[in-house]
């Protein structure tokens, strides 16, 4: 993925997913809320945007925009909800590691949102 390479999708959603300690830490009504909430929010985007067929491989850059503070340790930063909606929106075949390749990064910018872009995986791209 190579700076002058356009992403095939992106998409803004306000906001941050639950971290992967809030997760563990709510109760179950919770959870469930926050998973549909967020799968669906990343489906809506994502299939209002995606006129192709389903990538069989795809590089997947996920950027957390935050106002200031202290960012998330890496182990906390949790995009599965996000991948999930994607997935089923068909831009992705599957999200396992032979299909896709992710990158999480944590940046400073006005607001809270998550952009989400998604570029083409090549076999050779490693």
């Amino acid at each position: 993925m190579s700076a002058e390479t356009e992403p095939l999708l992106c998409i803004a959603m306000d906001g941050h997913p639950p971290s992967a300690n809030a997760v563990l830490r709510s109760g179950v009504k919770r959870r469930i809320r926050d998973k549909k909430y967020w799968q669906l929010y990343a489906w809506c985007e994502a299939v209002q945007r995606w006129r192709r067929p389903p990538l069989r491989r795809a590089r997947l850059r996920i950027r957390y925009v935050r106002k200031g503070g202290r960012p998330l340790d890496p182990d906390n930063v949790f995009p599965k909800y996000i991948i999930d909606g994607i997935r089923a929106a068909h831009v992705i075949v599957d999200d396992s590691p032979e299909y896709v390749a992710l990158d999480v990064v944590q940046e400073l910018g006005p607001g809270r949102r998550v952009v989400v872009e998604v570029y083409p995986w090549d076999v050779g791209d490693g």
